[in-house]
């Protein structure tokens, strides 16, 4: 009996020496890099990487421990940062890299990753940004709508998605009791600037780049893209076939839709939006001829969940 509580002591203790070293060998490749993109000799808790690094890594005959321990520092760092430009390249391209980069460094420090995925590395970037206008300078507000818009897209391309709902199957339902709702992954998003035209601009320029080879602008071009102008654009991004979209709206279709999110009726939906329809279009003929186009092609994307019906 004593044995086998030794035995099980020996083998707590190999554990929580495992799990020492995890931690510590965690906090040395999650700490930010120096300026000049190396790693700091000092961790912000004030521990020695010097020191750390001869605990758990040995050195060979090319490298010393620090400098083995530095290689997976600095992956740790490419990576995450290199995910993140690649989830917010339009974010990226309105502040510029070297504010991109400093936003990057500190957000992930705030909120390093908890995933298992790095999906959901960008989550909170823009409640982060939000609070830290200071990284977007003087296109805080932009780069603030940029950043909800980025963050819909990866929301829209994989977030989760219910089962189809025929909305031929709403004709025996009262439209005041009638409530619908829409897919999961859809966002709608009221923005003040044309982001959806910049961003196709950039990625058509990206695209030139790659077919040319270089990371250099188009020598067609000879600018970068324009910064998007000032323009009110109602979107729902969404994703149709396993590919990405957004699409936009008017605001009467916007204002219809926004209401079903927040779980009216119908009826009720459809009144908020006819006081937004053109007085060309505000006879009930009119009115419900488009609102009936809507549905149609709304329903065509598949916006619509079966147990939607309340």
């Amino acid at each position: 009996m004593k044995i086998g509580k030794l035995k099980k002591t020996a083998k707590t203790a190999q554990r929580n020496s495992l799990s020492e070293v995890q931690r510590a060998f965690a906090k040395a490749i999650s700490n930010p890099l120096t300026k000049t993109q190396r790693s700091q000799k000092i961790l912000r808790n004030g521990t020695s990487m010097l020191k750390l690094a001869e605990k758990f890594i040995e050195p060979n005959d090319q490298l010393t421990s620090f400098e083995r321990l530095e290689i997976y520092n600095r992956q740790y760092w490419f990576r995450l940062i290199d995910c993140l430009c690649d989830d917010f390249p339009g974010l990226k391209a309105l502040i510029g890299g070297d504010r991109f980069y400093a936003l990057a460094e500190d957000y992930l420090i705030k909120f390093p990753s908890r995933s298992y995925t790095l999906r959901n590395l960008g989550s909170n970037l823009f409640e982060f940004l939000k609070k830290n206008r200071k990284y977007a300078g003087s296109r805080a507000g932009i780069a603030l709508e940029m950043a909800r818009f980025e963050w819909a897209q990866i929301e829209a391309f994989d977030g989760p998605g219910l089962e189809v709902m025929d909305l031929g199957q709403l004709n025996m339902h009262r439209p005041e009791k009638l409530k619908l709702h829409l897919q999961p992954y859809i966002t709608l998003l009221e923005l003040h600037y044309a982001l959806d035209d910049f961003l196709l601009a950039l990625r058509k320029e990206h695209a030139q780049r790659s077919e040319a080879g270089s990371e250099r602008a188009p020598k067609k071009s000879g600018k970068l893209v324009a910064l998007p102008k000032r323009q009110q654009v109602f979107l729902a991004v969404h994703r149709y076939r396993n590919s990405l979209y957004y699409k936009r709206l008017d605001k009467p279709s916007f204002v219809l839709l926004s209401e079903l999110k927040k779980g009216v009726s119908l009826g009720q939906a459809c009144e908020q939006a006819f006081k937004f329809f053109p007085k060309n279009k505000k006879n009930s003929v009119d009115a419900g001829t488009l609102i009936q186009q809507w549905f149609g092609t709304w329903s065509a994307l598949n916006w619509f969940c079966v147990g939607s019906v309340r």
